[in-house]
């Protein structure tokens, strides 16, 4: 099954953006098991990553757990 069409539809839904698709986020771990299986990168971005100091606002955090279960919803769906 698809992944990017439903974690695009979840993150319109819940955040009424379109998100943008780009690879210019940084390092990530995905570049470790894209040969094995289908990967899709969405997260929180945010002035303090991977500082020690790291924070994000609980606001965004909860936006994030709300486009994560629209996505799964939708994702378990179409399979």
């Amino acid at each position: 099954p698809d992944l990017l069409a439903p974690l695009q539809e979840a993150i319109h839904e819940i955040t009424g953006e379109t998100p943008a698709l780009s690879t210019a986020g940084g390092t990530s771990d995905a570049r470790f098991i894209k040969n094995y299986c289908p990967v899709v990168e969405f997260g929180l971005v945010f002035k303090t990553l991977h500082q020690v100091n790291e924070r994000t606002p609980v606001k965004d955090i909860e936006i994030l757990c709300n486009v994560y279960q629209a996505f799964l919803k939708k994702y378990f769906k179409q399979a």
